[in-house]
């Protein structure tokens, strides 16, 4: 379970509803909504295709589900049952996250209120991009009221927004 071999003893400082979501169950089911505004430019528009990320639309209906194995977590996050799929591992200390064509890896930090994600690495295709350039991608998860919430946006240099989606999630 890559997020607590990545935070450590820093997990069990979490809120509940975060540790429950990287607990070390086979699979996880999460239902919820949320928000989604994406880019309009035609570069945005096809980056957004490209990686199968959600289309824009309020109080969208969220579903995700989280297989685990000994490799590291397939997660399947499906907005008003559009699915956009990716895994996650550990590796080398970071979360390396693979999403179509593109791999990033993340530096987690953690608290008693949230986990933020930080991007240090990217590879497109295999090929290495400057971190830089993927500034504007971030996510977080932390707690509202007594729900599990997650916030991701994704902007890039000239591109600008690609996607943000925010929402909440309970057990399904």
């Amino acid at each position: 379970m890559p997020f607590r071999e990545l935070i450590g003893s820093g997990f069990a400082e979490l809120p509940l509803q975060v540790r429950n979501v990287h607990d070390d169950r086979a699979q996880t089911e999460l239902v919820g909504r949320c928000r989604v505004e994406r880019g309009t430019g035609l570069l945005s528009r096809l980056f957004c295709a490209v990686s199968s990320l959600p289309a824009a639309g309020e109080d969208v209906p969220v579903r995700v589900t989280i297989r685990r194995n000994a490799e590291g977590e397939t997660w399947t996050r499906e907005f008003a049952g559009n699915p956009m799929i990716s895994s996650l591992r550990a590796r080398a200390g970071l979360l390396e996250e693979r999403l179509g064509p593109t791999t990033f890896r993340f530096a987690l930090a953690a608290d008693r209120e949230r986990i933020s994600w930080n991007v240090v690495g990217v590879r497109v295709l295999g090929v290495p991009l400057p971190a830089s350039l993927f500034s504007g991608v971030r996510a977080s998860e932390s707690v509202s009221g007594d729900r599990y919430r997650f916030d991701v946006e994704a902007r890039l240099p000239v591109v600008g927004l690609l996607v943000r989606y925010q929402g909440t999630l309970d057990a399904a």
